[in-house]
């Protein structure tokens, strides 16, 4: 017997094909990202079997944290699993193992998708690979291989966890372009290995890229202004609401508002040194007379 999934006249759970165009028309979100977005949700998060659904809260940061939840099967239960991909699907040596199909099958809870605000964006090996076609004289493969064994950059795949790029020789992984890789990762490289942070900004997947009008300097300026903005008015989660604003991770913004102020300012603080809400550029929060 089925039962109704909505709350008066709104649906309190939206299938996948809804789920995603609504996060599409929000975010710019690509199936792709969706897949990611609950992998890294649900390796370690989780409802154990037999918690009660009202208990999971205690388990998850929350959809403005990054945390994005499916479940299965809530037209008929009352309490609906929580869904996961199952690492034991079957892969053969002609067809990747599809991340995707399985989420046809999934429900999201209307107001998670209207509040959740990712930790990061992904794109495909594909896209990735495309993106570096165009430097001169790199051997892309080997670049990626070699990024991933450095811990800088990791190749997600929802059902195997990682991909064939770091184990090329092993035919049960998929290949490298069907893993998933955290914008955040790229930008750092391209900073840092190809000196590209000029030459456009990456888009999320599926939006169209868009020119760099300012500098990094320029940006970055921008940016510690808006925080201290924020933070003067007394603003919750300021560097949240900026990096949501801007369309970027709060940990990418805590990397772009510490890099030098300057090419000549050899001694400033770098986008790897810890972020400390003690800077100078950051105006303390006056207090309010009640």
């Amino acid at each position: 017997m089925s039962r109704p999934v909505s709350s008066g006249s709104q649906p309190a759970y939206l299938p996948f094909p809804l789920a995603l165009e609504r996060l599409r028309k929000r975010l710019g979100a690509s199936p792709h990202e969706v897949a990611a977005w609950l992998f890294l949700s649900s390796r370690t998060r989780a409802r154990p079997e037999g918690m009660p659904a009202q208990s999971e809260s205690a388990l998850t940061p929350g959809p403005e944290r990054g945390d994005l939840r499916a479940y299965l099967h809530v037209n008929e239960l009352e309490d609906p699993p929580r869904f996961s991909f199952d690492p034991l699907l079957p892969d053969t040596a002609s067809a990747p193992l599809d991340y995707l199909a399985p989420l046809a099958a999934c429900w999201f809870r209307r107001e998670d998708l209207d509040r959740f605000v990712p930790e990061d964006r992904f794109i495909t090996g594909s896209d990735l690979v495309a993106r570096w076609s165009g430097v001169a004289d790199l051997d892309v493969g080997a670049f990626i291989r070699a990024k991933i064994l450095e811990s800088r950059l990791q190749d997600l795949h929802p059902i195997t966890g990682g991909t064939r790029a770091a184990l090329p020789s092993d035919p049960t992984l998929p290949t490298m372009e069907t893993g998933l890789f955290a914008v955040s990762e790229i930008e750092a490289i391209e900073r840092e290995d190809l000196a590209l942070e000029g030459r456009g900004q990456l888009p999320a997947a599926g939006a169209p890229a868009r020119e760099v009008k300012e500098s990094s300097f320029e940006r970055r300026e921008r940016l510690i202004k808006a925080v201290a903005v924020e933070r003067g008015q007394g603003t919750r989660n300021f560097l949240m609401v900026v990096a949501k604003r801007e369309g970027i991770s709060k940990a990418r913004l805590q990397q772009l508002i510490t890099l030098p102020k300057s090419p000549k300012d050899g001694a400033g603080p770098r986008w790897s040194d810890p972020f400390s809400l003690a800077s100078k550029s950051f105006p303390a929060r006056r207090k309010t007379q009640r």
